[in-house]
């Protein structure tokens, strides 16, 4: 294999072609000179002047011999030229098949290194999504005990009896039905303490509502708790509206 030329030094292609450069740059001042030269020695012989015409003379037979000889080693250089371009060719061929084989290794190294980072994701991704089915199936047991506790728990709340209603003393019985009535249909919403037959009616009203809301929450779980025996004495959309969580 031809051994490449390290960058910054002339190969021998490029060494001629500077030395053929130069020969043909004296070739061409030779060419000048004698035109020059000859205008010279055409204005002796005019003059007479025989000895600058002999000196004229002299001159264009060493330019002559000047141009063959450059003309010989132009023709010489062409022939080592042809040779030496070749070689140049050639490596210039070989530096580039260097490069392209740098580029292949390279790429190769890259898809390397990404195919050893997609078998780590690969691996990592599978327990990933192991982690997730085990997790899954952990997770069951805990959730359907949870479930059934809680309906039990409900169901225990419900059958809490309700805190008793202390003694109304002085206060008419018939203005806190009154009051509870309006309280059921909806037509008291808010309450601030003061009238103590109101404050009675609103507080049986809260406690009959929470009662309504607990059944409607059992219903709609799958239960079948008892009735509360209150639900008679409201309006039946109201009762509809509180158990549905309205």
């Amino acid at each position: 294999m031809l051994k490449l030329v390290e960058k910054g030094t002339r190969t021998r292609y490029e060494a001629l072609a500077a030395q053929k450069a130069k020969a043909q740059e004296r070739q061409a001042q030779a060419e000048q000179a004698r035109v020059k030269i000859t205008e010279d020695l055409a204005q002796a012989l005019a003059d007479e002047n025989l000895k600058q015409a002999q000196s004229l003379r002299t001159q264009l037979r060493a330019l002559d011999e000047l141009r063959e000889d450059t003309q010989l080693e132009l023709g010489a250089l062409e022939e080592r030229l042809r040779e030496a371009r070749r070689d140049h060719v050639r490596g210039e061929v070989e530096t580039l098949r260097a490069e392209l084989e740098q580029i292949a290794a390279e790429s190769e190294e890259a898809a390397s290194a990404f195919e050893e980072a997609k078998r780590v994701f690969d691996v990592a991704q599978n327990e990933y999504q192991l982690g997730v089915e085990l997790r899954r199936d952990r997770r069951r047991s805990p959730m359907a005990r949870m479930l059934e506790l809680t309906k039990e728990l409900e169901l225990l709340e419900e059958a809490e009896p309700a805190e008793p209603v202390g003694p109304a003393g002085a206060v008419d019985e018939a203005a806190i039905e009154d009051y509870l009535a309006r309280c059921r249909a909806g037509e008291i919403k808010t309450h601030t303490a003061g009238d103590p037959a109101l404050d009675e009616a609103y507080g049986r009203y809260q406690s009959e509502r929470e009662e309504i809301r607990r059944y409607g929450m059992a219903k709609r779980r799958g239960c079948e708790p008892r009735e509360p025996e209150c639900v008679a004495l409201w309006p039946r959309q109201r009762a509809r509206e509180i158990m549905r969580g309205r």
